[in-house]
């Protein structure tokens, strides 16, 4: 067992020194494995990344929402509505008569406000908050940032899809 943990342990470090994870939480989770009464395996499952991923979605993912639903004169629900049914950012822009420079403006600026406080909490690191935000401004670009790949417009998606408000359905 001490050498699972020793594994474990380096396996964090190199997380931690690469930026992947953040050294707060690197050793928060040394400490639980360290105390741990078995080789800490456990930690790493998929509970594990499941949460680690929905801390930045929560933590972005309401205000997004919240401001592409503003920018375009729609409430959240009726945000998802349009998006649930196949329409893209960019047409849901067109159809309500608001550039969609000005959506893709609030929701970069929702997402680096609140990425930047995950930064100074230490939750993230300021490379993955650049990460993150490039890949929203891809997604934007496309006019598709809730989509997933092989969701096309009349498909059911075939599992849950991240909403607006960063919830799942």
């Amino acid at each position: 067992m001490p050498a699972a943990k020793a594994a474990a342990d380096a396996a964090i470090d190199k997380a931690v020194a690469s930026g992947d994870l953040p050294k707060a939480i690197g050793d928060a989770i040394k400490t639980r494995i360290a105390n741990a009464n078995g080789d800490g395996c456990a930690l790493f499952g998929a509970r594990f990344r499941h949460l680690f991923k929905n801390t930045v979605k929560t933590g972005i993912g309401h205000d997004i929402g919240q401001a592409a639903a503003t920018s375009l004169h729609l409430s959240v629900d009726e945000l998802k509505s349009k998006l649930k049914s196949g329409e893209s950012l960019n047409d849901i822009a067109k159809d309500q008569n608001v550039d969609y420079a000005t959506v893709t403006a609030a929701i970069k600026g929702a997402a680096k406000t609140d990425l930047d406080k995950l930064v100074k909490a230490g939750t993230i690191t300021q490379d993955r908050e650049n990460a993150i935000l490039d890949r929203i401004d891809k997604a934007l670009q496309s006019g598709k940032l809730w989509s997933r790949p092989g969701r096309d417009k009349g498909n059911t998606p075939s599992g849950p899809v991240s909403s607006p408000s960063g919830s799942t359905s």
